[in-house]
């Protein structure tokens, strides 16, 4: 095996065991952001980047050690060979990966297939937004798609069913989360790796994440001059014409259907946001310094070098 294969191999190697010892290592720190987000006391940021963090750390270990100490350090003309444990080891790496890269792919896909079809039967409304198209749906469809290109979709019963205050309430949350970014940060959480994945633990953070987002989105409607009444109104007007289509895309909806009650109640009757608590700083310390720390090390004079090494004797051992 030539250097820069046995490189390969061993960077999606390391690239297996740093997602899964990470992800392991942060599961106290998604189960205190999770009882967070439960009292509205942390952003979707937050959610979000606590769960990119195994990502992010195997992404730079492999980039500020594994890959630089090989080719600095590496012997030039040899071959070498990698065992069985290291092989499997880089094989899922290498299945993580493609997973990952399949659902991006596949959810962009599915983002495309679903706008080209309301684009079909849909008719631009200038007077709501210059990117606003209303499309006839047997659901009360409103969603913003897109990330570089957006769109804001309503099904026509939605505009049927709603004044023209609560159409402006429903636009400016879209607009929201626009604003957030929330399509590219959904889309972000749906492509993590997916021997990451906890069941039903990950259905939590990403359930508590949408929530977060929709309270983030309201609150953007409040100050930009919405009405309360006129959000709560639109909410309730939406949810009464039947459920909210099943989007399997990352679009952001203008309810899931789980969160009526709760969000009425915060529209008529706007709260101050809770005083971020002493544990989110230091939860936002942590998240930050992890991979900072990774960063640090590979500054330290003689840890390429070490890094080599390891590996080497690694390589030697598994053989």
């Amino acid at each position: 095996m030539t250097p820069v294969a046995l490189a390969g191999v061993i960077g999606l190697a390391t690239f297996a065991a740093c997602t899964v010892t990470t992800r392991v290592a942060v599961r106290p720190l998604e189960r205190a952001m999770l009882g967070l987000a439960r009292t509205g006391r942390c952003s979707g940021t937050d959610l979000l980047a606590v769960r990119l963090l195994p990502l992010g750390i195997a992404s730079l270990t492999i980039l500020v050690f594994v890959l630089p100490a090989f080719a600095r350090f590496e012997p030039r003309g040899l071959d070498e060979s990698a065992g069985l444990p290291i092989l499997a080891a880089a094989l899922l790496g290498a299945i993580l990966l493609a997973a990952a890269a399949w659902r991006v792919i596949r959810d962009l896909r599915a983002t495309r297939l679903l706008v080209r079809g309301w684009l079909e039967r849909a008719r631009p409304v200038a007077w709501l937004d210059s990117n606003a198209f209303v499309v006839d749906t047997p659901e009360p469809l409103v969603a913003v798609t897109g990330i570089v290109r957006t769109r804001i979709f309503l099904s026509a019963r939605v505009l049927a069913a709603c004044g023209p205050a609560e159409i402006a309430a429903v636009v400016e949350h879209e607009r929201g989360h626009l604003r957030a970014a929330d399509n590219f940060k959904r889309l972000l959480l749906r492509a993590c790796p997916g021997a990451l994945r906890c069941g039903s633990h990950d259905r939590a953070l990403e359930h508590a994440w949408s929530v977060v987002t929709e309270d983030a989105a309201d609150a953007f409607a409040i100050r930009r001059g919405v009405e309360g009444l006129d959000l709560a109104s639109a909410l309730v007007a939406i949810v009464r014409l039947g459920p909210a289509p099943s989007l399997d895309a990352p679009v952001s909806p203008f309810h899931e259907g789980d969160d009526l009650e709760r969000r009425v109640r915060r529209a008529v009757d706007p709260m101050e946001p809770p005083e971020a608590p002493l544990a989110l700083g230091l939860l936002r310390a942590v998240v930050l310094a992890l991979p900072l720390a990774v960063l640090l090390t590979a500054a330290i004079p003689g840890t390429l070098y070490a890094v080599h090494q390891f590996v080497e004797r690694g390589v030697a051992f598994m053989r």
